[in-house]
């Protein structure tokens, strides 16, 4: 059974990975992909940066996984449809609005130029209909993508329950050979992640983490050991492998080493941190990992420009880490306060009490 704390921890694991990522992503120029050592240079920090975008493949994997749990609990698609996207937006809507506010105190100016741009922000649409660069913050492109990864699942999740890995194994043929769609001058295509919810889709409609547990609960502590080493392995070599050597034409390839890289560490992190003090700590960010994720690039550029920590690459991610859950805190709190979990819990039960006729 995968549960919300197992989520919560893998979600950890990924949120410290996306922060180290766009870190030291852009640290070096673009010949990191032709300059490596067995040094930690600012190339081989940047080379680990472009591999760490891995944490994408591990929340759409965990999107889809979650997503596909709360579409049998529907009486019809389009309750399904307004039910989970009240649930994806109205938490974001609040820190969006907030993370405005405080730009316009600190630059005495709104962010948006029109109001329909901020109305593209809150939907959110703006890098699907190609205005990326007019959206709040860069990593909001995930927030597109999410929105379309609700209205496609329950047709991925018809199709896997029907035909199983076979979906998978025609989804990998086909992407090298159909255009890449929405391209986000962030996220990259966004059909590169659709293994990922398949992937995900795949573990909840057979149970795999179940089964997967219970093999390795049969197993001795030497096979154990050497499965650790294993996931490790996969995880890391199959990623950079996919980032470094696999060019954008090889889409299919591409996604899939990526995917199978982020199902090792998804794996690493629900068999063998199941308890101790490392799996409470990465639970616990976890579980603020939503608002970690909307406002670290903001925290990021705050920091930059304090010597003392920008000067030192160490002290620059701690603190970044450490920054970032201590917004997110803040923002679960004036949430809290607010009244805000309570609305979305009021709207979330009157939605699902909504009567719509089941289409044949």
């Amino acid at each position: 059974m995968f549960t919300k704390e197992d989520t919560n921890k893998i979600k950890g694991i990924a949120v410290l990975m996306l922060i180290f990522h766009h870190l030291y992503l852009v640290d070096a120029d673009i010949s990191y992909l032709a300059e490596r050592s067995f040094s930690f240079s600012v190339i081989d920090l940047s080379v680990i940066a472009v591999c760490f975008r891995l944490c994408v493949y591990m929340f759409c994997f965990l999107s889809a996984y979650g997503t596909s749990i709360g579409l049998k609990d529907s009486k019809s698609y389009l309750q399904y449809l307004i039910y989970r996207s009240w649930r994806l937006l109205s938490p974001y809507w609040f820190t969006l609005v907030v993370l405005n506010i405080i730009h316009a105190v600190i630059y005495r100016s709104f962010f948006y130029p029109n109001p329909l741009l901020f109305l593209g922000d809150l939907i959110p649409v703006l890098d699907i209909i190609g205005l990326p660069y007019s959206m709040f913050c860069p990593v909001l492109w995930y927030m597109n993508f999410t929105l379309i990864m609700i209205v496609v699942l329950p047709l991925i999740i018809k199709l896997i329950e029907r035909f199983g890995v076979i979906v998978i194994g025609v989804t990998l043929l086909i992407l090298n050979f159909i255009p890449a769609g929405i391209d986000s001058p962030f996220g990259g295509p966004y059909t590169l992640y659709l293994l990922a919810v398949e992937f995900g889709v795949l573990f909840r409609t057979r149970d795999l983490f179940g089964k997967i547990r219970k093999i390795y609960e049969d197993r001795s502590f030497v096979l154990k050991v050497s499965g650790f080493i294993g996931f490790i392995l996969s995880a890391f070599i199959s990623t950079y492998i996919a980032e470094v050597y696999i060019p954008y034409s090889y889409l299919g390839v591409k996604s899939f080493l990526n995917t199978i890289g982020a199902v090792s560490l998804i794996l690493l992190g629900y068999l063998y941190l199941k308890s101790g003090i490392v799996s409470k700590v990465m639970e616990f960010i976890g579980n603020y990992s939503y608002d970690m994720f909307l406002i670290h690039i903001m925290v990021r550029d705050g920091l930059a420009v304090i010597p003392f920590i920008s000067g030192n690459r160490i002290s620059l991610y701690i603190a970044n880490v450490i920054c970032s859950l201590l917004a997110a805190f803040a923002l679960d709190l004036l949430k809290r306060y607010a009244g805000w979990y309570k609305a979305i819990d009021k709207v979330s039960k009157k939605i699902k009490a909504l009567r719509f006729e089941r289409a044949n």
